[in-house]
């Protein structure tokens, strides 16, 4: 064999062995690019899971106020005052995007943004609603106030504290 020919084999087997490392990267580089694809997917779906668990516990929290407040009685002089009806109205006030429930015992629950709460005043009258003026969803403590309100006053209200004990919450009413 030719000294040319050697010299032509040899860059040949460079070349080739060059394409085999570069085809070898690329493969890597698809590999690693997959995998953060497939994280990112994970933690879109985990980021999902946590939001959709805090507006469950949004929601729970929101319950069990009304609960306590419309069931066991617990806002000072609150059924003397709804004089037996049976439909309570509650402001969208700190809980917009909360899901809040229609029905609570015995009672409907009309949601009402401030603006409805004034507009539905102009033309009825004034009336008692409920509404939050504490609303702090932390995992561990959960703070929740809620008030009977006058169109133009507060009549009284009630604070709950909520603190996760295991897996069940237990309450602080005062």
């Amino acid at each position: 064999m030719r000294k040319d020919q050697a010299i032509i084999l040899t860059m040949a087997a460079i070349i080739i062995a060059s394409g085999l490392v570069m085809l070898s990267q690329r493969n890597q580089l698809i590999d690693l690019e997959n995998k953060y694809s497939l994280l990112e997917t994970q933690h879109d779906s985990l980021m999902l899971e946590q939001m959709k668990a805090q507006q469950r516990l949004e929601s729970e929290m929101v319950y069990e106020t009304l609960k306590t407040a419309l069931i066991e009685d617990r806002i000072p002089n609150f059924p003397a005052l709804m004089h037996n009806t049976s439909t309570v109205v509650l402001s969208t006030e700190l809980i917009g995007d909360v899901d809040v429930p229609r029905q609570v015992g015995g009672y409907t629950v009309l949601i009402l943004d401030p603006d409805e709460i004034e507009a539905r005043a102009a033309t009825e009258g004034a009336f008692l609603y409920l509404r939050f003026t504490r609303f702090e969803p932390n995992p561990d403590i959960l703070l929740v106030s809620i008030q009977t309100s006058g169109v133009f006053d507060s009549v009284g209200g009630m604070s709950i504290q909520f603190k996760l004990t295991g897996k069940t919450y237990g309450a602080w009413i005062s």
